[in-house]
């Protein structure tokens, strides 16, 4: 119910500048596991595609070094807006045209599913999701919400950017069928019936 489609062209699109642009939102936790230096890479490489811009809110270790290393490479196509109020996030996510996820390329990570793929499926944004394993299958191949890039494969995942930011009706139709993905299998009314279902099998004996 917090996380639903809205306005692009919001009040936090217009504070933050970020105009027109095709804007990849990452956002959550600024630590190490995170790797968000992937997404520096990715943003050197794509110094010409002017119009796409990586927004990254949230906090965490990593940060203040993200930001350092982001100014000191001269790059303005990457963004550090810090924490936000979690009953902004809607909006926050609403203004950006799809969400992306990424962590360490790390075997051990290959079973963490992250919470905000889901906010983004909620609101009809399409994913870049640079994390293999449970989280791929979910949102890439289930879902068919959004496209996979190798993790810490900078070339890739800007590859990934501009394939999205280039296919406007192709990020549209993965929104539509992400928000269908949640409300079918992540609301609470769809998971506690699964559950009821569930309880009435083991009442009997199934």
């Amino acid at each position: 119910r917090l996380f639903s489609p809205g306005p692009r062209d919001n009040d936090v699109r217009r504070e933050w500048g970020w105009g027109d642009r095709f804007v990849a939102m990452y956002a959550g936790a600024h630590g190490v596991v995170n790797r968000l230096e992937q997404l520096i890479d990715a943003a050197e490489l794509l110094k010409e595609r002017k119009e796409i811009l990586i927004a990254c809110v949230g906090d965490g270790g990593e940060r203040s070094r993200l930001v350092a290393e982001a100014a000191r490479r001269g790059l303005d196509n990457i963004t550090f807006h810090g924490p936000q109020p979690k009953d902004r996030m809607p909006d926050v996510v609403n203004a950006s045209d799809a969400g992306v996820a990424v962590l360490q390329n790390n075997r051990m990570l290959r079973t963490v599913y992250p919470n905000k793929v889901f906010d983004y499926m909620a609101c009809e944004r399409p994913t870049l999701l640079a994390i293999d394993g449970v989280a791929r299958e979910l949102v890439c191949d289930e879902a068919q919400a959004g496209v996979f890039a190798e993790p810490e494969n900078p070339r890739a995942i800007a590859d990934a950017l501009v394939s999205l930011a280039d296919n406007p009706a192709l990020c549209a139709e993965m929104g539509r069928r992400g928000r269908a993905w949640v409300i079918a299998n992540a609301t609470r009314e769809s998971l506690a019936a699964r559950y009821l279902t569930i309880l009435e099998g083991l009442v009997r004996g199934e």
